[in-house]
């Protein structure tokens, strides 16, 4: 079976950028991140 779906991802921010953010979306981002880290591992387990 081929590619049912792609996902390609380029987050790029600069301090400043962060330092905009609050605590809270600070979290949500990098919760974010891990959740699409561990499906890529999933797909290549």
């Amino acid at each position: 079976m081929g590619v049912l779906v792609g996902l390609s991802l380029d987050v790029r921010l600069t301090g400043g950028d962060l330092a905009a953010l609050t605590p809270e979306q600070i979290r949500a981002l990098f919760r974010a991140l891990a959740t699409i880290a561990a499906l890529a591992k999933c797909k290549s387990a």
